[in-house]
């Protein structure tokens, strides 16, 4: 239904129930409106019939679509979907959109007091979204493009060191006490979408990609060798040998990449290759400021000052992990492609 706003105001709902005891209980919604003001308006509502099935103490199912379409200072698109499982729980998926921002959340809602906000699936665009709230920034964090010493930079920007120097790799990693935005609720994770500086810094797509092959395949591993190690030489290695496919070692590239473009790969992802576009949601999230690895430490310290960090603090530019090897340069990484067969890419081979 398309309805053009240019006058009054009207609003007529049709409300259709049927209720049988442990039965299924159909409601049908139909609303028409019309509205007259000073300004135009287009709405576009579409509503789903609502199906209730309800039985002595099982689950109560209820599926609710909404779509809406302003035409005005702002665009608004909300779907909502909720399902109840009593009166006293619902899960509710809310997209919101506007000429600032766009996040989807999901919500669970309770009047029960066991409801926690921990219980809640974490919003996928912002999980991988640092927070720092006395500089009000947002930092999206891509492995293999600075993302070591950025947290390092949002520790001391926190309180939480006093020296970028004084933290270990480990430390930045495992120990950095940084606050996710998904840890914050629904309010909080939209306002500071909305007012910090969001960061996202990147780097040359196969460039990285050799860069994390390097990391996790070229050097001893503990956990990258034995999960994906190993069930790539056992996926994409004819006749390979009992000790790789007991320890996971020596993966080469052809493989690896081979891997990467199995539809059907053996393991999943990484976030050490996954692409930026599924890590941090750029076409969601309204960046302030993106950087690339190739000017990180310029573009860094030019942000630092621009936020407010301290004068004595600048991006550091120490490589702790692997320290011997090379970076990762362009150069490195035409080597490395050179090793791929294009010929038998046709047949689905490297």
């Amino acid at each position: 239904m398309l309805v053009t706003h240019t006058g009054t105001h009207s609003s007529t709902h049709t409300h259709t129930h049927t209720h049988t005891q442990g039965r299924t209980a159909a409601h049908t919604h139909t609303h028409t409106h019309t509205h007259r003001d000073a300004q135009q308006h287009t709405h576009t509502h579409t509503h789903t019939t609502h199906t209730h099935t309800h039985t002595q103490g099982r689950t109560a199912a209820h599926t609710h679509t909404h779509t809406h379409t302003h035409r005005d200072a702002q665009q608004h698109t909300h779907t909502h979907t909720h399902t109840h499982r009593d009166a006293q729980q619902h899960t509710h998926m809310q997209k919101i959109t506007n000429k600032n921002i766009t996040v989807q959340i999901l919500h669970h809602n309770s009047n029960s007091p066991r409801s926690k906000r921990s219980d809640c699936a974490p919003p996928p665009q912002v999980s991988r979204v640092y927070v720092e709230d006395r500089s009000r920034l947002l930092y999206c964090e891509v492995p293999k493009a600075g993302c070591s010493n950025w947290k390092r930079v949002l520790m001391v920007l926190g309180g939480k060191a006093a020296s970028t120097w004084d933290i270990p790799h480990d430390a930045a990693h495992g120990a950095n006490r940084l606050r996710r935005l998904d840890s914050y609720d629904a309010a909080g994770i939209t306002e500071r979408l909305r007012s910090y500086t969001k960061v996202l810094f990147v780097r040359e797509p196969f460039e990285r990609l050799v860069s994390a092959f390097r990391d996790k395949f070229e050097s001893p591993n503990s956990y990258y060798h034995p999960v994906f190690g190993r069930a790539i030489i056992a996926r994409y290695r004819a006749n390979a040998s009992l000790g790789a496919l007991r320890s996971g070692a020596g993966v080469s590239f052809p493989e690896f990449v081979r891997y990467l473009l199995d539809v059907r790969r053996p393991v999943g992802m990484d976030i050490h290759w996954t692409p930026v576009s599924q890590l941090c949601s750029p076409c969601l999230l309204r960046y302030s400021f993106i950087g690339k690895l190739e000017s990180l430490e310029a573009d860094a310290n030019f942000l630092l000052r621009s936020v407010g960090a301290p004068r004595n603090l600048t991006f550091p530019n120490f490589k702790d992990r692997n320290p011997r090897a090379e970076r990762t340069s362009a150069t490195i990484t035409q080597v490395y492609f050179s090793q791929l067969n294009t010929s038998n890419c046709k047949h689905g081979r490297l």
